[in-house]
């Protein structure tokens, strides 16, 4: 997260790959998924491309224990695209978050982004993040654990 707020080569780098490989899949239904801080990088990215290259759709956006909620990420943004919204390039969008995923601890994004010009909202869903350390406890932070709840399966099986 460091990386992509102070230094701005880097992420100007990590922004210009993401825009790269959508617009080269663009004859394609894109599943975007994004954890933690490639949710604040894919959220960048999808609104920037909707000013540049309003053609590019993607059909789902996911994104997992994500920060966008946070206080300091929302002003971040709303600074560079304005107020936050469901971005226009986007038909849909779910958001996974776990309530002890401490980087997902807002939880809902509805509230903040609201519907884009076309009406449609981001769809919050609470999930338990099973995924376990090897000592058995609680791991709700993984990525995996995300990518085995039903909310996610439900999306991804239609991409197979």
């Amino acid at each position: 997260m460091w990386h992509h707020c102070a230094e701005q080569g880097f992420a100007r780098q990590v922004r210009i790959r993401l825009a790269e490989r959508l617009r080269a899949f663009r004859k394609h239904h894109i599943l975007l998924v994004a954890r933690t801080m490639g949710s604040v990088i894919a959220y960048h990215v999808v609104r920037q491309l909707e000013r540049e290259d309003p053609s590019l759709r993607i059909e789902h956006l996911v994104t997992v224990g994500s920060p966008l909620g946070g206080a300091k990420v929302k002003l971040k943004f709303e600074a560079e695209h304005g107020a936050l919204r469901m971005p226009n390039s986007v038909s849909a969008w779910m958001n996974l978050a776990d309530d002890d995923d401490v980087l997902a601890i807002t939880g809902a994004l509805e509230a903040d982004d609201g519907p884009g010009e076309t009406g449609v909202s981001v769809d919050d869903r609470r999930v338990v993040n099973a995924c376990q350390w090897a000592n058995g406890e609680p791991n709700p932070y993984k990525s995996y654990g995300y990518l085995r709840t039903q909310e996610f399966s439900r999306i991804a099986v239609s991409y197979a």
